[in-house]
């Protein structure tokens, strides 16, 4: 609908990229409540986790991606988290992982999503403390052991 207003945020954000937010209380409060947000509006899981990580030094380029999050929130306000009738229930499994990608930590960021039928059921996204080469060199398999614990279970429940 309105996705064009978090496009924007698609420029990188860095550590250090523009002067400090004159006031990171305000920044973590509003930041921290966008987390419970992310509960109902999965849209708005990566952007929020992208702001997340600026929380101990906070610039003014982060501050407008905070607000440019609440504009689009704002103008969405009445869309909701539906699953949708389907009668096609499989249940699909998707991964990938960006290893290294962030250029101010060089940590990696992974993450997997299932569906059933249409409906996005479960997912995650994680940003990876270990970068050693060990962990470089197992590559999509790292990232996959999480997601198959969860499809057994959606197996065994089924």
């Amino acid at each position: 609908m309105d996705a064009h207003i978090l496009s924007t945020l698609n420029t990188k954000l860095h550590v250090g990229d523009s002067p400090l937010f004159d006031d990171p209380t305000l920044y973590r409060t509003i930041v921290g409540a966008l987390q419970y947000v992310t509960l109902t509006r999965p849209d708005l899981a990566f952007v929020v986790n992208k702001v997340c990580q600026f929380m101990d030094s906070p610039s003014q380029n982060q501050w407008a991606a905070v607000k440019c999050i609440l504009r689009y929130l704002k103008l969405t306000m009445h869309q909701r988290f539906v699953i949708p009738r389907s009668s096609n229930l499989v249940l699909q499994a998707f991964t990938d992982s960006d290893w290294a990608g962030s250029s101010d930590d060089r940590k990696s960021t992974s993450g997997y999503t299932i569906f059933l039928g249409n409906a996005s059921i479960s997912w995650s996204s994680k940003s990876d403390i270990n970068n050693n080469s060990l962990v470089l060199a197992s590559g999509e398999y790292h990232v996959i052991t999480p997601l198959i614990q969860i499809l057994v279970i959606f197996l065994v429940i089924s």
